[in-house]
């Protein structure tokens, strides 16, 4: 019985000792894994920041230069009521704001679902 407890804190030891090293060895792993994760967002950050970059200047180049009709041909899909209401909305924009400042005041006249449909449309003719 004498050499129980020696045997016993031996185990004890080695046990800690693994787990120390494991734990170790996972901060590692944590530090790789969380590095990968950040390179990844950072990435992912850049390519947000790109795709916004892109989709604002087709905006831009869309607003200065929409070509006339644009509201029916941008949203063909709705109602005839609709599309009648929104072309009265942007032509009233045109009006009170100029060529400049019509597809601005328009846009944020807009609903969030007509505005999808708009970007759609803005996207798909790439002027």
């Amino acid at each position: 019985m004498g050499r129980a407890p020696g045997i016993i804190v031996n185990i004890i030891y080695a046990i800690f000792w693994v787990s120390w090293e494991l734990w170790d060895y996972f901060d590692v792993l944590k530090l790789g894994v969380v590095t990968y994760f950040s390179i990844f967002n950072i990435v992912n950050q850049r390519n947000n920041i790109m795709n916004t970059v892109c989709e604002f200047n087709l905006f831009v180049r869309f607003a200065l230069q929409y070509p006339i009709g644009f509201v029916r041909q941008a949203f063909s899909g709705l109602p005839i009521h609709t599309i009648n209401h929104l072309e009265t909305k942007f032509i009233r924009c045109y009006n009170d704001r100029g060529s400049y400042g019509a597809m601005i005041a328009f846009w944020s006249e807009l609903s969030e679902q007509n505005r999808n449909i708009l970007t759609d449309y803005i996207t798909k003719s790439k002027l």
